[in-house]
């Protein structure tokens, strides 16, 4: 049994079922897909039914088989092998796992996700794939014996709300907290989606319509790309078509759920912003800046983050700086125009005396935005760290630099407006670029930002609170030190401390 369980690690299990209404709707087809899949390098397929598992099994014959036998809930939600003579069928069919739900809901018969994991693990002494929805059902299919936890289901349930991709946080919190083998499945679209769920701890990875399903997949391209030859954060979403139809809550649903998807996004990029966090230290510590270079939003979002960073962290304003196309200005009204001057970022760069000591980081949503690359090519010619932070890809900018961060947030809820998810995706990642550098910069004590310039009364009294925090004195005490050191709340500490 472990021995099949060892095979699918790090590996991608090919989900072949079609449905009714599907052209492909046929075990013969089904097995020549599966047959298919093995050839290019699955690591086991994932089948539906009894005629299915017997057609694939005479297909496929060196990986396992995961079966299951679906029986419909609703019209959108099956119960998968949802009690014991479904698994039984499964099992005889020909299956080397056997797939079934393990969420909370009622099901057929009545009897519990931990109960049917015990009898096919006893009775029938096959593996288990616990299918479930949310965190809690996983825990709980981990302390039944099951021998695999799968996503599956997360998403298709009323106490899982669907985002968009897939729920990379859901496989996150599973790997972090049992020893059972976590199996990353529901809507995962692309090869960064997948690499984000082995990073976040996966054993092994399902994917189903985006490879077995023509339809879908033609369907989803259409979805991704505009009629203009956009890339996607351009293209139409299809799921907020008749927005404009919708009442106002109906409307903040829709944004709301599109929003949930962002961090996924953030996360499929965490080695690349990690690689640019210790390129950008390693040369501030030799005395370099780093430079933020944006257009628009991007532009407006990178000024902002500069611009926190000396009050937070008490950093010389020259420290970390933003450009942004147009100029102050552009920070309070819009200038479109100056998103396409070919050559006014890298005159501005000039004129900062960029250094092959600094490092450039540049923000746009498409790629491509000229001002922003126009930055790019002079801070490469003066040897300095180069970098872009981009929602599409591949893209000009992805040419023009050492590093990328790609951030994919797909369509926007309104089309082409990238001040939304894109702008929230940049806006996390430009937080976690200047948080860890001033982490790894010393800037930091604990959690505490025992850097910071207390200029306001507001923050005398964070300052105040840290003080207390990390001695164990009176407020008193606290503010006396703090005063006795001019400000600098790590002098007070070391006073304190020392007293």
């Amino acid at each position: 049994m472990s021995s099949i369980i060892d095979s699918l690690r790090g590996g991608l299990i090919v989900s072949c079922q079609a449905l009714a209404g599907n052209a492909l709707r046929s075990s013969q087809a089904m097995a020549l897909m599966a047959r298919a899949a093995m050839q290019g390098g699955a690591a086991a397929i994932r089948a539906n039914g009894v005629e299915d598992i017997t057609a694939i099994k005479e297909k496929v014959t060196n990986i396992p088989i995961i079966g299951l036998n679906k029986e419909a809930a609703s019209a959108e939600i099956p119960y998968i092998t949802p009690t014991f003579e479904h698994a039984r069928a499964v099992a005889e069919a020909g299956a080397d796992i056997i797939a079934l739900d393990a969420t909370a809901r009622p099901r057929p018969g009545n009897i519990s996700a931990a109960e049917l994991i015990r009898r096919v693990k006893t009775e029938l002494r096959i593996p288990v794939m616990a299918d479930i929805a949310v965190f809690e059902e996983g825990v709980a299919a981990a302390a039944a014996g099951a021998d695999l936890i799968s996503t599956t289901l997360s998403g298709y349930t009323a106490d899982s709300p669907r985002i968009p991709g897939p729920d990379l946080n859901l496989v996150k919190r599973l790997a972090a907290a049992v020893p059972t083998p976590i199996v990353a499945e529901g809507r995962y679209h692309n090869p960064d989606e997948l690499s984000a769920a082995f990073r976040c701890g996966a054993y092994a990875a399902v994917i189903g319509k985006m490879i077995t399903n023509p339809e879908f997949i033609t369907r989803y391209f259409i979805s991704h790309t505009s009629r203009t030859g956009a890339l996607s954060s351009e293209s139409v979403n299809p799921e907020t078509r008749d927005i404009d139809r919708k009442d106002t809550l109906e409307i903040l649903q829709l944004i709301n759920a599109a929003d949930a998807t962002v961090a996924a996004a953030v996360a499929t990029a965490m080695p690349e912003i990690a690689e640019v966090i210790d390129q950008i230290t390693e040369r501030m510590k030799r005395g370099g800046r780093l430079f933020y270079v944006g257009a628009g939003t991007s532009g407006r979002l990178a000024v902002q983050d500069a611009a926190e960073c000396p009050p937070t962290y008490g950093v010389s304003p020259e420290l970390i700086q933003a450009v942004i196309a147009g100029g102050p200005e552009a920070v309070f009204r819009a200038s479109e125009k100056a998103e396409d001057d070919m050559t006014a970022g890298g005159g501005i760069l000039r004129r900062y005396g960029i250094t092959a000591a600094d490092s450039v980081l540049g923000i746009s949503a498409n790629g491509n935005a000229a001002f922003v690359c126009s930055a790019l090519e002079e801070a490469g010619r003066c040897g300095a760290f180069t970098a872009a932070v981009v929602n599409n890809y591949p893209c000009r900018m992805s040419e023009l630099t050492e590093s990328v961060i790609y951030l994919p947030t797909g369509p926007e809820v309104i089309c082409g407006s990238t001040r939304m998810k894109a702008g929230s995706a940049q806006k996390m990642t430009l937080n976690m670029i200047s948080t860890a550098v001033m982490i790894k910069m010393g800037r930091v004590t604990g959690n505490f930002m025992t850097a910071m310039r207390p200029a306001n009364a507001k923050l005398k009294k964070r300052a105040i609170f840290m003080i207390r925090e990390l001695t164990g004195v009176t407020p008193e005490k606290a503010e006396q030190a703090l005063e006795a050191a001019g400000g600098d709340i790590r002098s007070a500490v070391q006073a304190l401390k020392k007293a």
